[in-house]
């Protein structure tokens, strides 16, 4: 819940580190395995409109069905069950609103503190280098 909070930029650091068990209890894997598809969606009005905005049409002129609950939902998109005109079942992922922003500030964020961590904790840390995490992330 911490790192849904925090935004989603750690809710996918949160994901990445459910599949480090050699860097992770397996405790906490269980915890941070919900990030995977359980994050609390954002409403399908937002998702409408972002379609709508992307692609330049109403949703109901792109889709023959467009189902209102998504089917999965995470850390920068969720996932919409459609059928196209011609009736080909198809999945829809739309990005949160607003997520590049967020996630860029977010990346400045973890960056400053494994900066902090990195100087003040480096014997402790041992061979994990925080800067570098950040990096890849």
């Amino acid at each position: 819940m911490a790192l849904e909070e925090l935004g989603p930029t750690f809710v996918k650091f949160g994901q990445i580190m459910s599949t480090r068990p050699d860097m992770v209890p397996q405790e906490l894997i269980i915890e941070l395995e919900k990030l995977q598809d359980k994050v609390p969606p954002f409403s399908t009005e937002d998702a409408r409109r972002i379609i709508e905005d992307e692609l330049g049409s109403s949703v109901g002129r792109i889709f023959k069905d467009f189902t209102d609950s998504p089917i999965a939902s995470a850390s920068i998109a969720q996932v919409h069950k459609a059928a196209l005109l011609g009736g080909e079942e198809v999945a829809v992922k739309i990005q949160r609103p607003g997520i590049d922003r967020i996630i860029e500030v977010d990346l400045e964020i973890m960056l400053h503190l494994a900066t902090l961590i990195e100087k003040h904790f480096k014997v402790e840390l041992g061979i994990l280098d925080p800067v570098c995490i950040v990096d890849e992330l």
